[in-house]
Protein backbone atom coordinates (compact mmCIF):
# COMPACT_ATOMS: atom_id res chain seq x y z
CA UNK A 1 0.00 0.00 0.00
CA UNK A 2 0.73 3.84 -0.39
CA UNK A 3 -0.65 7.25 0.86
CA UNK A 4 0.33 10.47 -0.34
CA UNK A 5 -0.26 13.41 1.99
CA UNK A 6 -0.49 17.69 0.92
CA UNK A 7 0.50 19.98 2.96
CA UNK A 8 -2.70 21.24 2.48
CA UNK A 9 -4.27 19.35 4.95
CA UNK A 10 -2.25 20.63 7.64
CA UNK A 11 -1.92 23.94 6.92
CA UNK A 12 -3.32 26.38 3.97
CA UNK A 13 0.64 27.73 4.08
CA UNK A 14 1.74 24.12 3.72
CA UNK A 15 0.06 23.47 -0.18
CA UNK A 16 2.89 23.56 -2.06
CA UNK A 17 4.16 20.35 0.01
CA UNK A 18 3.68 16.86 -1.13
CA UNK A 19 4.70 13.88 1.65
CA UNK A 20 4.32 10.15 0.14
CA UNK A 21 4.92 6.73 1.91
CA UNK A 22 4.93 2.92 0.94
CA UNK A 23 5.15 -0.36 1.51
CA UNK A 24 5.14 -3.61 -0.26
CA UNK A 25 5.98 -6.99 1.55
CA UNK A 26 5.17 -10.35 0.75
CA UNK A 27 6.48 -13.93 2.20
CA UNK A 28 6.20 -17.67 0.80
CA UNK A 29 6.15 -20.57 2.43
CA UNK A 30 6.75 -24.03 1.02
CA UNK A 31 4.71 -26.85 2.64
CA UNK A 32 5.87 -29.34 0.25
CA UNK A 33 8.98 -31.41 1.35
CA UNK A 34 10.23 -33.65 -0.69
CA UNK A 35 14.24 -33.19 0.34
CA UNK A 36 15.54 -31.93 -2.95
CA UNK A 37 16.72 -28.44 -3.81
CA UNK A 38 13.98 -26.48 -2.32
CA UNK A 39 13.91 -22.93 -1.23
CA UNK A 40 11.64 -23.23 1.83
CA UNK A 41 10.96 -19.60 2.90
CA UNK A 42 10.84 -16.30 1.18
CA UNK A 43 10.40 -12.82 2.30
CA UNK A 44 10.46 -9.41 0.01
CA UNK A 45 10.22 -5.75 1.44
CA UNK A 46 10.06 -2.60 -0.14
CA UNK A 47 9.56 0.59 0.98
CA UNK A 48 9.79 4.45 0.20
CA UNK A 49 9.38 8.06 1.70
CA UNK A 50 9.62 10.99 -0.81
CA UNK A 51 8.75 14.45 -0.01
CA UNK A 52 8.09 17.13 -3.10
CA UNK A 53 7.78 20.62 -2.94
CA UNK A 54 6.71 23.26 -5.42
CA UNK A 55 8.97 25.99 -5.29
CA UNK A 56 7.59 29.59 -6.74
CA UNK A 57 4.77 27.29 -8.67
CA UNK A 58 7.15 26.62 -11.36
CA UNK A 59 10.20 24.23 -9.59
CA UNK A 60 9.30 20.89 -8.67
CA UNK A 61 11.89 19.31 -6.42
CA UNK A 62 11.76 15.39 -5.19
CA UNK A 63 13.59 13.56 -2.84
CA UNK A 64 12.80 9.57 -2.04
CA UNK A 65 14.44 7.21 0.14
CA UNK A 66 13.78 3.66 -0.18
CA UNK A 67 14.86 0.55 1.01
CA UNK A 68 14.61 -3.27 -0.20
CA UNK A 69 15.28 -6.11 1.26
CA UNK A 70 14.96 -10.21 0.69
CA UNK A 71 15.06 -13.10 2.75
CA UNK A 72 16.03 -16.85 1.66
CA UNK A 73 16.16 -19.91 3.87
CA UNK A 74 18.56 -22.45 2.62
CA UNK A 75 18.32 -25.05 4.69
CA UNK A 76 17.00 -27.85 2.21
CA UNK A 77 19.69 -26.48 -0.47
CA UNK A 78 22.44 -29.11 -1.33
CA UNK A 79 21.92 -31.01 1.56
CA UNK A 80 20.84 -28.52 3.87
CA UNK A 81 23.12 -26.48 6.69
CA UNK A 82 22.49 -23.09 4.44
CA UNK A 83 20.67 -21.44 7.39
CA UNK A 84 19.34 -17.63 5.95
CA UNK A 85 20.48 -15.76 2.89
CA UNK A 86 19.65 -11.78 3.24
CA UNK A 87 20.50 -9.33 1.24
CA UNK A 88 19.32 -5.51 1.26
CA UNK A 89 19.61 -1.82 -0.31
CA UNK A 90 19.37 1.29 0.64
CA UNK A 91 18.89 4.25 -2.16
CA UNK A 92 17.96 7.57 -2.31
CA UNK A 93 17.35 10.18 -5.22
CA UNK A 94 16.16 13.80 -6.42
CA UNK A 95 14.12 14.75 -9.02
CA UNK A 96 14.11 18.11 -10.68
CA UNK A 97 11.35 19.16 -12.76
CA UNK A 98 10.91 22.98 -14.45
CA UNK A 99 7.82 23.94 -15.51
CA UNK A 100 8.09 27.19 -18.36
Amino acid sequence: GFANVSGAAVSPRLQDLLLGVGVNWTTRTDENRDNNQKIDYTANLQAFGAVQYLVAHQLFVKAVVAYARSDFDLAEINGGGGGTWSNDMLSTRVRLMYLF
